[in-house]
């Protein structure tokens, strides 16, 4: 597979509003967190390079969910980040159904496309450790704060869209 970075592969990340979508990506791209949280308005672009490969990163505002210009945002997508705040699970369950009918309706081929669930602020929650994502699930538990488990999220939807 041939991406360079003239021609990167198109990573959109949706989801809920405040649920650490710009966080996930800025600690991912550039190693930072900021703890100063500024919302994103409409989409925001991040690129990095992986083993030669350049990924671009869509950050879509979590107010866009249900936009017409939908249509724009999620062509040529190679993969899909979906992410939910483990820190308010009610909103984020409800959030899961929306997002998911938004990036049905929007990407027809969207079951074809690599995706990953990122469940985020982990290091908000009380845990024993005990909840681990199922190998081959797409699921995990992250936090852009502390890192945890930031690479082996986005790195197994790098690896999967590489195939």
């Amino acid at each position: 597979m041939d991406s360079t970075s003239k021609n990167p592969l198109k990573v959109i990340v949706v989801g809920q509003r405040k649920s650490g979508k710009t966080a996930l990506i800025q600690r991912y791209v550039s190693g930072v967190f900021n703890p100063e949280y500024e919302e994103s308005t409409g989409v925001d672009f991040s690129t990095k390079e992986v083993d030669g490969i350049s990924i671009q990163f869509w950050d879509i505002a979590g107010d866009q969910l249900g936009s017409p210009l939908c249509a724009g945002y999620y062509e040529g997508v190679r993969g899909i980040i979906s992410v939910y705040d483990l820190s308010d699970l009610k909103s984020s369950s409800e959030a899961v159904l929306k997002w998911s009918a938004d990036v049905q309706r929007c990407l027809p081929n969207s079951k074809e496309v690599p995706h990953v669930n990122v469940f985020t602020k982990e290091d908000l929650c009380v845990s024993d450790g005990s909840w681990k994502p199922l190998p081959g699930t797409g699921m995990y538990a992250i936090s852009a704060k502390t890192g945890y488990c930031m690479n082996e999220a986005i790195d197994s939807l790098v690896t999967r869209m590489m195939k």
